[in-house]
């Protein structure tokens, strides 16, 4: 049997709305179950336990869903295999970190979750992991100044992005699809900001092109050579970013130094 419970989802731990115990009519969108919705607090359901079970299918009922280890387990599995669709990946995803910024589960589970995402070559799914990778690293710290948890994600995330960047490469492809295209900036973006040794001496060397000759780069990738070389540089890359600044015409150039300066 599955056992499925239900309770008002509250992003903030510590709202008084945690304690509603309205209850819901919610439609549970999943072929693998006999009973389509449930109303009470808690419900038991016969289940014959083949995996993977995905409640919420395609995403047309507006609530979240967490897992218990065991099911979660067969998802990865389903992932790695190429069994889900993209929607459902999608949601897996965008469930489990709302879940977990909402402290209903820790962190580590959503991190287990998208380790197996490492052959993902969907944009969305990837636009969702680099948000919730984003927001992590942001909160990881017991001050501002204190990189050492952050520094500690690194690793993470370069294995997580190592097989995109090995198949998207550095330069467009003949008969590329537009959604690659788009793609490649994002994983040079997070493989970058994770120091990856060759990702980031890849960049610094478009860089030093850029200062040295005047060689054009990619408007996709600008800001991330910019931004690393401001990153892992010092005072002689500021003013070398100022130069390009005050010489530079293109106003979406310009906005990529200031951003770069500014960080």
């Amino acid at each position: 049997h599955l056992t499925i419970t239900q309770t008002k989802f509250v992003t903030n731990p510590a709202s008084p709305a945690r304690q509603d115990t309205t209850l819901w009519q919610v439609p549970l969108l999943c072929d693998e179950l006999s009973t389509t919705v449930i109303s009470k607090k808690r419900t038991t359901i016969p289940y014959d336990d083949h995996p993977p079970i995905q409640i919420n299918e395609n995403q047309t009922g507006f609530y979240r869903v967490r897992y218990d280890e065991t099911i979660q387990h067969n998802q990865m599995r389903a992932i790695e295999t190429g069994s889900l669709s993209e929607i459902d990946r999608m949601s897996l995803l965008s469930d489990g970190f709302e879940i977990t910024r909402a402290g209903y589960q820790p962190i580590v589970e959503y991190l287990t979750l998208l380790s197996h995402f490492k052959s993902e070559s969907s944009l969305p799914v990837w636009e969702i992991i680099a948000g919730s990778l984003g927001s992590i690293r942001q909160t990881l710290s017991a001050t501002d100044t204190d990189d050492t948890l952050r520094d500690l994600m690194k690793p993470f995330i370069s294995a997580l992005t190592a097989k995109q960047l090995t198949t998207l490469g550095w330069e467009k492809r003949e008969n590329e699809k537009h959604l690659e295209t788009l793609l490649r900036p994002l994983i040079i973006a997070l493989s970058a900001g994770a120091d990856d040794k060759s990702t980031t001496a890849k960049l610094l060397d478009l860089y030093r092109q850029r200062i040295a000759h005047d060689a054009p780069i990619d408007p996709d990738i600008r800001a991330t050579v910019y931004g690393t070389a401001a990153r892992l540089g010092g005072e002689k890359e500021f003013n070398e970013l100022l130069s390009l600044y005050k010489a530079s015409l293109s106003s979406d150039e310009k906005l990529s130094l200031t951003a770069a300066m500014t960080s």
